[in-house]
């Protein structure tokens, strides 16, 4: 902070020690906290003249030097890029290579989707996604080199209807690799109240061709149903609930 006044012509300045004082040629204290300011001058200012008042601004950031580990290492996430939207990544073939205090920091996959070495995380190798915490802070600019094997995945649509006891048999035109079978499948239930109410379900039957009618009947619910979901992709140690009506 800087005073400037002029008396008899002469250029007078007063400033601050940092410490909330005002040294030089007046004296007071001014109040980094509020902005106020006390001052006395050393002399009149001359008839006409002004006092010049100049600061810089408040800068608005938080020193966390001394919190160490406190401070939250971050976190990375991104899709590895394919030509073919089918196409995986081979489970131990994942290598990442960052820098940080100018030494080369590598990562590899242990080939059941965790990370290791100079980072911790997870990697999804069917939809190639990956989620990156970095051991050691990288260096400004620093950027991730992904080294990976990729193998396009064999898809195939099978139609069929499970039997009395519920089971559905499939027959793959080739024999999967392990640990790469995945199976998706759809399900569609008939009711006769959609207009926003809760429904409950009051008798469940099968046919002998495998299809299921369900008869359902409104049912008045004051306390909502809840449901807590499980581990997150990422292995989190918990997820929010979120509301859940039966049917």
């Amino acid at each position: 902070m800087f005073i400037d006044y002029w008396a008899l012509g002469t250029r007078y300045t007063i400033t601050d020690d940092g410490e909330g004082k005002l040294v030089g040629q007046g004296g007071g204290a001014v109040s980094y906290t509020t902005g106020s300011i006390n001052v006395t001058l050393k002399a009149v200012p001359d008839i006409g003249s002004s006092i010049c008042l100049a600061h810089a601004a408040r800068v608005a950031y938080t020193d966390r030097s001394s919190q160490g580990a406190a401070v939250r290492p971050p976190e990375y996430c991104w899709m590895i890029e394919a030509e073919n939207p089918d196409t995986r990544v081979i489970p131990g073939s994942l290598s990442i290579g960052y820098t940080s205090g100018g030494t080369v920091r590598t990562v590899t996959d242990n080939g059941a989707g965790q990370l290791a070495g100079a980072a911790t995380g997870v990697i999804d190798y069917f939809s190639r996604t990956v989620l990156l915490r970095p051991t050691f802070m990288p260096d400004p600019g620093a950027q991730f080199q992904v080294d990976c094997q990729l193998d396009v995945l064999a898809v195939e649509i099978l139609s069929g209807a499970p039997d009395a006891a519920g089971f559905v048999t499939l027959s793959l035109a080739q024999q999967p690799a392990a640990g790469t079978l995945s199976v998706q499948w759809a399900t569609a239930r008939e009711t006769s109240n959609t207009s926003g109410g809760q429904l409950s379900v009051a008798a469940t039957a099968k046919s002998a061709d495998g299809a299921v009618n369900t008869t359902v009947t409104p049912a008045a619910r004051t306390v909502p149903d809840w449901y807590v979901t499980g581990n997150g992709l990422w292995g989190s140690a918990s997820q929010p609930s979120w509301p859940h009506s039966s049917v």
